[in-house]
């Protein structure tokens, strides 16, 4: 299986490189092709290159979600990589034929409703709210002229989970875990961390104080002050490695972690498990055990948004 693109690459079209200076097409099995000078040649105009050597169509709805991608709403987002990864997703979607090659003037809130219903799962609400920024935005600066498909089109029915995680089942669950997951796991119950954002912190978030909580999808950040339990947590997923700024807490002998092999590991652990939970009931089991504050401490703006976190049944006594 292929690696992922270094960083620096991840912008550009595919199989074209930086090499000496240069941008480079090499497609396998063919001769280098040079695109133009760094220098000379900006990432719009590197496009445009391609797609003038590879007949690449503008027609496509490849070329909506790479055109939002290059622009200016998309480089702002905390949560770039989430965003980039539901578009993805979405262009790879096989529904007759792979989604990302339709004509974008073909797609039609009836398209749209066709692949909700063909996905036929929650992930599916989120990939077309991606979908619909990304739309947006090429559709208020003249980049396409068809209006955005998906709008008013009804969302899949998404019921509020409602499972806590025990303590004896989070005991049960860590003890199945290799370490840099047992790490990732007190992270989120600890920290109420989504799984993107314990797999994003670093060692320059690590303060005096205690671990800077850098929160994605628009939720406040935030300081989680150190306790002994913290603490000791982030010196495990660090233990034996040399300290720099932009290593990540959760890694593997000083490599980072990928999402996907991550969740490949934790589904792994977890396929005998009983009850099962998912990695993200960890933070609707810290924030339900949190005892003070609970939308400061989950970072959201809203008390809807808390209520869908705070899972633990409420004890009231009985009446006299």
């Amino acid at each position: 299986m292929g690696r992922n693109r270094k960083k620096v690459y991840q912008q550009l079209p595919k199989y074209v490189y930086v090499n000496r200076g240069r941008y480079i097409y090499r497609p396998p099995g063919a001769k280098d092709i040079v695109l133009g000078k760094v220098s000379s040649l900006n990432l719009p105009g590197v496009w445009e290159s391609y797609k003038q050597l590879t007949g690449e169509s503008t027609e496509t709805l490849d070329y909506v979600v790479q055109e939002y991608l290059n622009g200016t709403d998309y480089t702002k987002l905390k949560d770039q990589k989430e965003r980039k990864r539901l578009l993805n997703s979405v262009c790879d979607t096989e529904a007759n034929g792979r989604f990302g090659l339709k004509r974008y003037r073909d797609i039609t809130p009836g398209t749209i409703r066709k692949y909700l219903d063909h996905k036929g799962n929650i992930a599916a609400n989120r990939e077309i709210a991606a979908l619909s920024a990304a739309w947006s935005y090429c559709f208020e600066r003249d980049i396409l002229a068809t209006p955005n498909p998906c709008k008013g089109v009804r969302r899949l029915k998404e019921t509020p989970r409602k499972r806590y995680v025990t303590e004896d089942e989070y005991k049960r669950a860590y003890d199945l875990m290799p370490k840099h997951i047992q790490v990732a796991m007190e992270l989120a119950y600890l920290c109420r961390m989504r799984l993107s954002e314990v797999l994003d912190a670093r060692v320059k978030d690590i303060e005096e104080e205690g671990l800077n909580t850098r929160r994605l999808k628009g939720s406040d950040d935030a300081l989680t002050l150190c306790s002994p339990r913290l603490q000791k947590s982030v010196n495990q997923g660090l233990d034996g490695c040399i300290r720099t700024p932009e290593m990540t807490i959760i890694n593997r002998n000083g490599s980072p972690v990928r999402r996907s092999s991550f969740q490949t590991t934790w589904q792994r652990r977890m396929k005998n498990f009983e009850p099962r939970f998912s990695f993200h009931d960890l933070k609707a089991r810290g924030v339900s055990d949190f005892d003070g504050d609970k939308k400061k401490a989950s970072g959201h703006k809203s008390e809807r948004m808390v209520s869908v976190y705070d899972r633990k049944r409420i004890e009231v006594d009985a009446t006299e």
